[in-house]
Order: C-alpha cells, then structure tokens, then sequence
C-alpha cells in the first residue's frame, strides 16, 4: 500500500535527544541544553524521558483544590525507574516539570518536579526534546496561582 500524500511528520519542531550517563543531574543538563542548543534557547518542551534516578524531590497535589496550601515535597532517595517526564524549560533555565517515578515494589509516586531540588541519574536518562521554533517561553507570576507560569510570547511580538 503507498504512502498517503496526505501524511506529514508527525513533529515537525527542531527536536534533540539527549543520553545522560549515571550521577548527571537531570535539571542541571536541561539547563545547560537551553544555551548549547541554538534552537533551544527561547525555551523548549521536554516530550518524554525514560530511565533512572537516585534522587529527586517531588511534590504531590494539595489534598484541597480550593487552595495551594498542604502541598507534601517526597525528597526521594532511592532507585527509581521514570515512567514519565514531562514539561517546559523556559528561557531563563526554570522548569516546570511533572514526573512519574517507580519504586523495586512497583509502587509509583508522581507530581512536580521541584526546581531547586536533585534529579541524579542512577544508570542512564533518556530525554526526548523540541522546540516549536515560532514561540519564546518566559514565566511570570499568575496572582490567582501564588505561582510563576508559563507566558507564550510569539517570536517578533516580544
């Protein structure tokens, strides 16, 4: 059966793989990412990841969706597999990044993946990455979050 004429890539952002050796620290690299890759510089997407780590720290939901107060910080130090790792890397280096991470008993643990705190390679990381190539990614605070959120500015209107 031909190809359909109709089909197109199915990402068509300049995109980059990375392959992080064990005791690399996952935040530490994305940000170093931002200012060797000429694409990645306005910021970029981090599609996917797969691997393991020793340490991260993660954040869980508030158990009130009314209120950002009762957020728990898990400071992991362990072996884990990531099961998932997505989310932005804007241009200044901050991350907003939500992972899933499993334990040797299979039990998984997931959320946000704080900035300031390790995310240490165990044996390798995986890291599937792209830019949309149109857009500069900044991050400013949203009063009605407490938090510093994305802002999507289009290359030209900044």
């Amino acid at each position: 059966m031909a190809a359909s004429s109709a089909c197109r890539p199915l990402l068509s952002s300049p995109c980059k793989t990375l392959r992080l050796p064990p005791a690399a620290d996952v935040l530490v690299e994305l940000r170093r990412t931002l200012s060797a890759w000429p694409r990645g510089q306005d910021g970029f997407f981090v599609l996917g990841c797969v691997g393991s780590v020793t340490a991260v720290d993660v954040r869980t939901a508030a158990p009130d969706a009314l209120s950002t107060e009762g957020h728990k910080v898990h400071c992991l130090r362990e072996c884990l597999e990531i099961i998932s790792l997505s989310g932005t890397v804007d241009a200044e280096g901050g991350t907003h990044l939500h992972g899933v991470f499993s334990r040797s008993d299979g039990s998984v643990l997931g959320g946000h993946v704080m900035n300031d705190g390790p995310m240490t390679v165990f044996t390798t990381a995986e890291l599937f990455l792209a830019s949309s190539g149109d857009e500069i990614y900044r991050r400013e605070l949203d009063p009605r979050s407490g938090y510093e959120e994305l802002v999507v500015v289009a290359k030209g209107e900044e």
